[in-house]
């Protein structure tokens, strides 16, 4: 995980990947990081999109075919709880080899089940 709000994202994943880029980038805010992302592909690399805060986003055709990258979208608004159950079960063999790791959750986001308000809160801000 890199924290694209204290480094230049595309600079530090090549660092990370000794030049070589991300096979898969997840942008879940889409602008202002999808140029960051964009850079940080590897050939062949994936972007995955879920949100956006902004509907157009600069993009460099250039850079998306000579780079062979793919870009999918996933409305994640879209899918029902059943949906959403069925993308989680087939993620979880990835989570239990260690394959995929969530991130790291900071004490001051856990509350407690009658405080959701405020935790709906401050996901959204």
């Amino acid at each position: 995980m890199i924290d694209a709000s204290a480094v230049e994202a595309a600079t530090r994943v090549r660092e990370l990947t000794g030049g070589k880029g991300a096979d898969i980038v997840f942008n879940t805010v889409g602008d202002p990081y999808f140029q960051a992302a964009n850079k940080s592909l590897a050939l062949r690399g994936r972007q995955i999109l879920i949100a956006a805060i902004h509907p157009v986003v600069p993009f460099d055709i250039l850079e998306f075919y000579r780079g062979q990258h793919s870009y999918v979208g996933v409305d994640t608004l879209a899918l029902s709880s059943v949906a959403t159950a069925a993308v989680l079960r087939e993620l979880s063999p990835g989570f239990a080899s260690g394959h995929l790791k969530p991130f790291p959750i900071r004490p001051a986001a856990i509350y407690p089940l009658d405080d959701a308000k405020r935790a709906f809160v401050a996901v959204l801000s």
